[in-house]
């Protein structure tokens, strides 16, 4: 798992030019010797901005460096940077859009600089606006339900982290933490299902307490749930029956699937199995999960 806290970029020095002696003297060794390193200050952070500095070998009036920066191997700036005539200074901000390792480069006068490495972490704090929607829809890529993606940590994302937690053995809360929206931009920490086939159906693992709802082997909505206290029947099924609103047992939304065994909204879902043997859900997401699944679906449900 990637630190949770936010780390400096790493980056390796420039090897300094030596001396050259008159057999090997030629331009690109007189330019030779540009630097370029991140700005004291700046994080590498998702979303925002780094400063990138340097300085460059015999400078003059109207001179300038290219500079390239490689998201993942794939170009995503290039630009020329004018630098100061009198100590060769130069600098630039490159806004951070994804993830994860970026690769920047100064050129000059047809000399690279030594390539500057820097590795894009997440936030401490989530804050609402970009950094929380991109949070938002990348839970909702990994097949985590959302509902309505806000650009705020809300009741969804709430109930989609407690989700995602659950899926990887992470402690069972509600709460965000930044290594999860590091793996979450690294396309880790989605809901592996049991089985591969087509159509739709539906997985419970009882080990760790959650459901998925999955069209031709991809989960496309996972939820946290709350299973039979002492035991809930593990097996294939397939739904036969449906009942909507309440019942007098305070089911919401039921579909049953083996007897009087249904997946159903419940008032209080726990993060541990609490139910009489019923597979318990949101009651937020109740109707969407009634209304997704059709009558002779199968549902699987298994440690």
């Amino acid at each position: 798992m990637l630190a949770a806290a936010i780390c400096g970029a790493a980056f390796a020095l420039p090897a300094t030019a030596g001396a050259a002696s008159g057999a090997d003297l030629s331009p690109q060794s007189l330019f030779a010797g540009t630097t370029l390193s991140l700005k004291k200050g700046s994080t590498p952070q998702i979303l925002g901005r780094v400063v990138l500095a340097g300085k460059a070998q015999l400078p003059w009036v109207n001179q300038s460096v290219s500079i390239t920066v490689r998201r993942e191997g794939r170009l995503v700036a290039l630009r020329n940077v004018p630098v100061n005539p009198d100590n060769g200074r130069f600098h630039t901000s490159v806004r951070l859009k994804g993830c994860c390792e970026y690769i920047a480069q100064a050129l000059h006068n047809s000399d690279p600089s030594v390539p500057l490495a820097l590795e894009v972490h997440a936030p401490r704090v989530l804050r609402p606006g970009r950094e929380a929607l991109l949070f938002n829809r990348l839970l909702q890529q990994a097949g985590y339900h959302m509902g309505d993606v806000s650009d705020r940590f809300d009741e969804s994302t709430g109930l989609a982290v407690l989700a995602m937690r659950k899926v990887n053995d992470l402690p069972r809360t509600e709460d965000y933490d930044p290594s999860l929206f590091e793996m979450l931009l690294r396309g880790r920490g989605a809901f592996e299902p049991g089985h591969d086939q087509d159509g739709r159906y539906v997985e419970v693992d009882l080990s760790r307490q959650v459901m998925a709802l999955i069209e031709d082997g991809k989960p496309t909505d996972v939820f946290h749930v709350s299973t039979g206290a002492f035991g809930t029947p593990t097996g294939t099924y397939s739904f036969y029956s449906k009942s909507p609103g309440y019942n007098q047992k305070g089911m919401y939304y039921s579909v049953y699937y083996s007897g009087n065994y249904a997946t159903h909204g419940y008032y209080t879902v726990p993060t541990y199995p609490a139910s009489h043997g019923c597979v318990r859900n949101p009651e937020v997401y109740s109707v969407f999960i009634y209304n997704w699944i059709s009558l002779g679906d199968p549902i699987y449900v298994y440690e």
